[in-house]
């Protein structure tokens, strides 16, 4: 079993029963994001005659892995010391807790933290992709600008450090 299948697993056991605002099954949210930050990668080499590297298709599983257990921590009784019981990678660890909110965060401080790691840069980036898809630009302003701003400050921060 690959380590994002293993991920995925475990995601789907400690969202089991959770629904998003919208009435959707909950998992539904980290597989799309694990998605996008897969596509966000896979993007450079479209079109290439090049064949993908073995380092950036490890990169990708991690990656996944990020992007699929970003919400566990932060929302289910999952903890950090369980992620490293199941064997994940200390890379991986530390990607999740860079997305995971830690207590009196703004989300300035979460967008911040995320920032300064490789992975968790990528899977925010994603995770608010995703998100501002859910949202009525209308109805939901006040996150969809927030939202945004966030993305903007992240993707400058990956093209000028990453």
């Amino acid at each position: 079993m690959s380590n994002y299948e293993k991920a995925l697993q475990i995601a789907e056991r400690a969202h089991a029963g959770q629904c998003r605002r919208n009435g959707g099954l909950y998992i539904e949210h980290p597989k799309a994001v694990a998605k996008i930050a897969e596509e966000f990668i896979l993007k450079e080499y479209h079109g290439s005659n090049h064949e993908i590297p073995e380092f950036v298709l490890d990169f990708i599983e991690e990656l996944k892995c990020v992007a699929i257990l970003h919400d566990t921590v932060e929302d289910t009784d999952l903890t950090y010391d369980d992620l490293r019981e199941a064997g994940f990678s200390p890379s991986i660890v530390a990607g999740v807790k860079s997305v995971t909110e830690q207590d009196g965060d703004t989300y300035l401080n979460k967008v911040q933290r995320a920032a300064n790691n490789e992975l968790g840069i990528i899977a925010k980036m994603s995770d608010i992709t995703h998100n501002m898809s859910d949202l009525d630009r209308k109805k939901g302003k006040h996150f969809y600008d927030k939202y945004e701003l966030a993305k903007h400050l992240l993707r400058e921060y990956y093209y000028k450090n990453y």
